[in-house]
């Protein structure tokens, strides 16, 4: 890992199992040595003016029970400030992301799907959610629901209400999109809900691991986001685009 003050780190962080932040403390303690860790909108002002950087971010991709339940007690009482990613299609609903649901289906009933269908309806969450939406429904009165009791149940979603007890000057927001930007309406209609539930502004986007196209950009710039988060692997810089900030993996 290059160290230094020319540059900051966009840390993305998941709760993927029980395991998954048993050496959080630890790294926050490692980062802490060489980096500040502040909010996402403070790097974002540093390269607005093109300023040193020196700073370490806190992400998390989604608000899973997981995330609230054993990262945020760590960060809290380190005081190390955090953003959240989220998309309101889950928050406070019992299911999961659409691939994870997809994924999930597949595992509970492996016989009725083939490799090719699978990777046929995992690139459809990202080109047309509503009709993978339609597909699942199906797959519940075809194939049956799915074992609830065999899922993790922190890998779902809390609730806005959880969401509203986070000290506020502790921690940002922003709109996670996982999908083709097909309507400018629907992003509009998803980030005005989650400002509305939030009682605060979002102008943080994070966009789909696959990236926006040019035109999809524009249609978030269009709604006063400030930048955009992307997946590349890369430290952030004077010189880093807003639309397009990269992240930083410590593993």
């Amino acid at each position: 890992m290059m160290f230094g003050s020319s540059h900051s780190l966009i840390l993305p962080f998941d709760y993927a199992n029980r395991d998954t932040f048993d050496d959080f403390e630890e790294q926050l303690t490692v980062l802490r040595q060489r980096y500040r860790f502040a909010h996402v909108s403070e790097v974002v002002a540093r390269v607005q003016k093109r300023k040193r950087q020196g700073l370490a971010v806190i992400l998390f991709e989604n608000p899973r029970q997981g995330v609230l339940n054993q990262a945020l007690p760590v960060l809290v009482s380190l005081g190390i400030p955090f953003m959240i990613f989220l998309d309101p299609d889950y928050v406070g609903l019992n299911r999961l992301p659409l691939f994870e649901e997809l994924a999930a289906y597949r595992r509970t009933y492996p016989e009725n799907w083939t490799e090719d269908e699978f990777l046929g309806w995992q690139q459809k969450c990202l080109e047309a959610p509503n009709e993978v939406d339609s597909f699942l429904m199906s797959c519940r009165a075809r194939l049956g629901p799915l074992p609830i009791e065999r899922l993790d149940p922190l890998s779902f979603f809390c609730t806005w209400g959880k969401l509203l007890e986070i000290n506020p000057e502790q921690v940002e927001f922003g709109l996670s999109i996982n999908e083709r930007i097909s309507s400018f309406e629907r992003v509009r209609d998803k980030l005005q809900f989650s400002e509305i539930q939030l009682k605060r502004k979002i102008q943080l986007v994070r966009s789909p691991k696959e990236g926006f196209q040019p035109d999809e950009t524009e249609k978030v710039r269009q709604l006063g986001i400030q930048a955009i988060i992307g997946h590349r692997i890369e430290v952030v810089d004077r010189n880093s685009s807003l639309v397009d900030l990269p992240i930083w993996k410590l593993n």
